[in-house]
């Protein structure tokens, strides 16, 4: 599953990348870990939640890019802004 995440960090704009892509990968490798030891069904779901967060914030990455804004948040569910 962390091949999968670090391609998704792949979609985020490359200076987002080179600034946070480090910090986050260390991040979902922590949640990978603590996740190791629950039911299957909560790491699917903690897996899934984490690839919607990763392709809703690379969306947003790349919006802010375009407008400047993080204001553009129609594309988005209120959860994930």
């Amino acid at each position: 599953m962390l091949t999968v995440f670090r391609a998704l960090l792949g979609l985020y704009p490359a200076a987002f990348r080179y600034k946070h892509g480090e910090e986050m990968m260390s991040v979902l490798i922590d949640v990978q870990a603590e996740m190791k030891q629950k039911d299957r069904w909560v790491r699917v779901l903690s897996e899934l939640r984490e690839i919607a967060g990763l392709l809703s914030g690379a969306l947003e990455e790349h919006m802010h890019k375009i407008t400047g804004s993080y204001d553009g948040g129609m594309f988005l569910p209120r959860r994930f802004r």
